[in-house]
């Protein structure tokens, strides 16, 4: 807020006080990112958008009825062209990796992220959910692995800190209940410990 009466007072010689620069920020900010409301609503109109450009693609929207209204609860985003690269061209590793997304209104950013054989980062699809628990990812997993055709997951590797999705959970998961492997995570201090998954 010093920074805003600052330039008040330097670029148009005003002397305001912090609770005029507290009430202009949040009026600011509400224009700027306009209603929850509005925004929900669009996304609808975007989806039919994405689907007109990408027929062949795979954009998943949740949304759960809250007594007189809809409450936004996922948006998967799978294009076909990222579904393809990786199938036909990268190496068969899928890292997992959550962002926290600090809005407004809290949520999560799970993407699933493959290599290519420069070994640089390949996107694959990507979810926006509520917040990060075992119950969003068991729903972005099972998408995503629909929509690349994974059964068994046998020949594949999949990287993740597993704090949502502990490994044996996970990996009973991924190979459809015929759980055997290892599960290599990191520790708190930092070191790789592997696990046996049975």
């Amino acid at each position: 807020m010093k920074d805003m009466m600052v330039d008040l007072n330097e670029k148009y010689a005003l002397t305001v006080c912090k609770e005029v620069c507290y009430r202009a920020k949040k009026k600011a900010l509400k224009i700027l990112k306009g209603l929850h409301q509005e925004h929900c609503a669009r996304l609808r109109s975007c989806l039919v958008e994405l689907q007109r450009v990408d027929p062949i693609r795979n954009f998943k929207l949740d949304i759960k009825a809250n007594k007189n209204s809809y409450v936004f609860s996922a948006l998967y985003v799978g294009f076909s062209g990222l579904r393809k690269g990786f199938l036909v061209e990268a190496r068969p590793v899928i890292c997992m990796d959550v962002c926290f997304l600090t809005t407004m209104l809290t949520s999560a950013l799970l993407s699933a992220i493959g290599r290519d054989g420069n070994d640089q980062m390949f996107p694959i699809s990507w979810v926006v959910v509520e917040g990060e628990n075992e119950a969003t990812w068991s729903w972005f997993l099972k998408i995503l692995f629909d929509d690349l055709g994974i059964k068994d997951g046998l020949g594949l590797t999949i990287i993740s800190d597993q704090q949502k999705m502990p490994g044996e959970r996970f990996v009973k998961f991924v190979s459809g209940g015929v759980a055997a492997g290892n599960a290599t995570r990191s520790s708190k201090s930092g070191k790789n410990v592997s696990q046996s998954v049975l």
